[in-house]
């Protein structure tokens, strides 16, 4: 589930959210997303509010729910200039 334009009401959103997925789901929030300055905030609805505040994110953010989020995530190297995929040979480093 994505959701968007309801950072700044993080707290009723897992509250609404537990009713149908409990505590352990799998969340993730991501701010600017694509921006230089894009930063994720990886959790559970039993903890991504306090991880919302203490990060201060009120604006610009994309809260998105469930198991398809992994915990291990990496960045795509799909931008990353030492890439080599069949449109562009990487640069060395």
């Amino acid at each position: 589930m994505a959701i968007f334009l309801s950072i700044s009401m993080i707290e009723k959103v897992v509250e609404k959210l537990r009713r149908g997925y409990g505590k352990n789901v799998p969340i993730a929030i991501v701010e600017r997303a694509t921006w230089e300055d894009e930063r994720v905030i990886l959790g559970t609805l039993d903890d991504i509010a306090e991880k919302v505040k203490e990060a201060n994110i009120t604006k610009c953010a994309q809260i998105l729910v469930g198991d398809f989020i992994d915990t291990e995530y990496d960045k795509s190297l799909l931008y990353d200039k030492t890439f080599t995929h069949m449109f562009r040979e990487g640069v060395s480093k």
